[in-house]
C-alpha cells in the first residue's frame, strides 16, 4: 500500500491562520528582520516571500541585502543595530552567507532573545539540555510533521541522516528529549543501510539526491525528507520518493513537506520571542 503523504502545506496554512488570530490580539506588531546575500536569487526570493506572508498575517518585516563581498564586520554591524531595534523581535540570517564569512561569529552576534531560528550557541545549548528558549525552525517542523501522523515517538528507533545545525543535530536532540533512541549518521558513516533498515522513523537532511532508497527502508517506516537539491532547475529532496513511498507508511514530499512548515515555524518563533 502506498505511503500516506504528510501535507506540509496544510499544516503550514493552519499555523498561519492561528498566528494571524494571535497577532490580532496584540497591541503591537511582532517584527522580523531577514539578512540575505543579494546575489543568491533563490535565497532572496525565499526571504521575500516569507516577509510577504509575515505582513499578510499582521507582522512587521524588514529585508536586509548583503553584498556578495560583504565583510563580517558589516554583517555584525547590521545585526547589532537590529538587536537594539525595538520594532524587531526576531532576526533570521538566511544561508548561504557571503563567501568566506565567519558563520560562527555572525550567528553568535545575534541577541539570543531575538534569534528566530534558534541557532545561537546559547539557544542550541539549551535545546540539548532539554530546556529550549525557542527551537530551530526546521527541527521544529520535522518534529511536528512526525507528530501529525499520530505515531508514538517514545521508545521508537530513529535514524537521522545529516548532522547540520539547523536540521540534523537539533532534530536528534528534540527526539531524544521525547524519549526516542536516535542514531545520527554523517558523511563518514559506513554502510548507511545498516543504520536505516530497522528504523521506525528516518529523517534525511543532507542535500544529496537519492541518498535514501527503498532497499534501505523497512515496511511501515515514517520518512521525513528535509533535504533540498536543485537538479536541472528542479527542486528535489534526499529521498528516492518514487520507490520509498511504496514501502513507507508516511512520507513527505519535496517541495511541499518540511519547507512550508519550517517557514511557518520561523514566524511562530518570532511571535514567541515578541510575547515572552
Amino acid at each position: 500500500m502506498p505511503a500516506q503523504i504528510i501535507d506540509g502545506q496544510k499544516i503550514a496554512k493552519d499555523k498561519y491562520i492561528a498566528l494571524q488570530l494571535a497577532v490580532a490580539k496584540l497591541d503591537f506588531q511582532p517584527g522580523i528582520a531577514s539578512l540575505v546575500t543579494d546575489d543568491n536569487s533563490a535565497s532572496k526570493l525565499y526571504a521575500s516571500k516569507r516577509g510577504e506572508i509575515a505582513q499578510s498575517i499582521g507582522m512587521y518585516s524588514e529585508l536586509h541585502s548583503l553584498g556578495k563581498n560583504a565583510k563580517d564586520e558589516e554583517i555584525v554591524e547590521i545585526i547589532s543595530s537590529l538587536n537594539k531595534n525595538t520594532k524587531i523581535h526576531g532576526i533570521i540570517v538566511q544561508m548561504p552567507l557571503p563567501k568566506g564569512a565567519d558563520i560562527s561569529l555572525i550567528l553568535s552576534s545575534i541577541n539570543p532573545k531575538k534569534d528566530a531560528d534558534a541557532i545561537h550557541p546559547l539557544n542550541l545549548g539549551n535545546l540539548f539540555l532539554g530546556s529550549p528558549y525557542v527551537i530551530p525552525a526546521t527541527a521544529k517542523a520535522i518534529f511536528e510533521l512526525i507528530n501529525s501522523t499520530g505515531a508514538q515517538i517514545e521508545s521508537t528507533n530513529v535514524t537521522v541522516i545529516g548532522n547540520g545545525i539547523s536540521a540534523g543535530r537539533p532534530s536528534a536532540a528534540l527526539l531524544q528529549n521525547a524519549g526516542a533512541t536516535v542514531t545520527v549518521c554523517n558523511s563518514k558513516t559506513k554502510n548507511l543501510k545498516s543504520h536505516t533498515i530497522d528504523a521506525d522513523i528516518i529523517i534525511a537532511s543532507t542535500g544529496k539526491e537519492k541518498i535514501l532508497t527503498a532497499d534501505m527502508v523497512k515496511e511501515g517506516a515514517i520518512v521525513i525528507d528535509a533535504g533540498v537539491s536543485i537538479i536541472k532547475g528542479k527542486i528535489i529532496g534526499d529521498v528516492d520518493f518514487g520507490t520509498v513511498s511504496k514501502k513507507a507508511a508516511y512520507i513527505t514530499q519535496v517541495p511541499g513537506g518540511v519547507g512550508p512548515v519550517t517557514s511557518a515555524s520561523l514566524l511562530e518563533n518570532v511571535f514567541s520571542l515578541a510575547t515572552i
